[in-house]
């Protein structure tokens, strides 16, 4: 499982500070500060949408990538130097 309330958080905070940047950005007299600000808020939609189809990617498959899961199975003392 992937833990879908840790993937909501980032998703609503996302959508959220998008919404912020929007709103300032309508607030903003400047053309090249606008579309700068508008560019920044599709890119964090695209981010959203990558998070969301990847989450469900992962929980409908059932695969999940841990780089390091063998070394998970143990202790961090028993990968001491000294025995």
């Amino acid at each position: 499982m992937i833990g879908w309330e840790f993937i909501l958080i980032k998703v609503i905070l996302l959508l959220i500070i998008s919404f912020f940047l929007l709103f300032a950005v309508d607030k903003i007299e400047s053309k090249p500060l606008k579309s700068f600000g508008r560019v920044l808020a599709v890119a964090l939609w695209f981010i959203v949408g990558v998070l969301v189809v990847f989450s469900l990617y992962y929980s409908i498959t059932g695969k999940y990538r841990l780089k390091y899961k063998k070394y998970w199975k143990y202790p961090a003392w028993k990968h001491h130097m000294w025995k």
